[in-house]
């Protein structure tokens, strides 16, 4: 962990904008973080978005895994792959997600993007 918190640090330090995100419309403060923690922080393999702290960054952080998910996923999954990641909140999300029509629930409580 001694290397993931220079990793979160460097993070913390890192310009408002990355060449990922910066001027895409729609994407949220904290996926554009969460880009420039993937590249800055690609080696460490504890690395770990921070769970957003508003609604509409969680949904939007949410979403974005959903799009880019290789298979069916389940809420404890997408917790485990955030700090702070609470599968309870994040099956909220992905209802809300379900209600409006952006995401679909299979059986055994896997969510993929719609």
């Amino acid at each position: 962990t001694r290397h993931n918190t220079r990793c979160v640090a460097r993070t913390q330090n890192v310009g408002k904008s990355s060449k990922a995100t910066s001027g895409v419309r729609g994407v949220s403060p904290a996926l554009d973080r969460a880009a420039k923690t993937s590249k800055s922080c690609a080696d460490t393999p504890h690395s770990k978005t921070p769970w957003p702290k508003s609604l509409p960054d969680q949904i939007q952080s949410v979403r974005q895994l959903l799009l880019t998910a290789a298979k069916p996923i389940t809420a404890t999954e997408l917790a485990k792959l955030f700090l702070r990641g609470n599968a309870d909140r994040i099956e909220e999300v992905l209802q809300s997600l379900v209600i409006t029509g952006t995401a679909r629930r299979l059986r055994g409580g896997k969510y993929v993007s719609s």
